[in-house]
């Protein structure tokens, strides 16, 4: 596994994702999604919870698309 995940290792973690209004300003919806799945996907390999914390800002659109990735 990739160093740095290492952190994963341990027993029954929990990933947050906090900002994920600030992660897209700065890398792109686009990027952000990306990089959403991939966290949901080492999450689940890893037998972890995976949480992403959203503000009420965001668009329907956004929202649905996050809640496809993240629900799978």
């Amino acid at each position: 596994m990739n160093k740095k995940f290492g952190i994963i290792k341990k027993e029954s973690p929990i990933i947050v994702l906090d900002a994920f209004e600030y992660l897209m300003m700065e890398q792109g919806l686009e990027a952000t999604l990306r990089f959403t799945g991939k966290l949901r996907d080492i999450a689940l390999l890893n037998n972890s919870g995976f949480i992403v914390s959203i503000s009420e800002g965001l668009d329907d659109k956004t929202v649905a698309l996050l809640k496809r990735i993240v629900e799978g």
